[in-house]
């Protein structure tokens, strides 16, 4: 049976150096910036867009990360507890601590 794909595809090339790729379901593909897709996609790509820049550092992308689900967490109704995040570059891949709804709550009571 068919099906529908969205794939996001990073990876790391000498030249080029790091690259992201986004291929929708008819098979059409676009290197972009950053990239996220899904009903979470809609809120974090206005969050990407507002506080992406080419020369962030891994924290600072990470920050972003976590605004993107933090988001998530307020718009939707069904929320994921963990989201695993990955850093991907010249050296390989890097794991960086999960966000998780309770990092989230203990992070946005903190600036209460």
């Amino acid at each position: 049976t068919p099906y529908n794909v969205n794939l996001l595809l990073a990876g790391f090339d000498e030249q080029a150096g790091p690259e992201l790729f986004f291929m929708d379901y008819l098979a059409s593909m676009v290197k972009i910036p950053y990239a996220a897709h899904g009903y979470g996609g809609y809120f974090s790509l206005s969050i990407m867009d507002r506080y992406h820049n080419a020369d962030m550092t891994e924290e600072e992308g990470y920050e972003v990360m976590k605004k993107c689900v933090q988001e998530a967490h307020r718009r939707l109704i069904v929320n994921l507890p963990n989201f695993k995040v990955q850093i991907i570059n010249k050296d390989g891949i890097k794991d960086m601590p999960d966000i998780t709804a309770k990092s989230i709550a203990i992070e946005e009571h903190g600036r209460s």
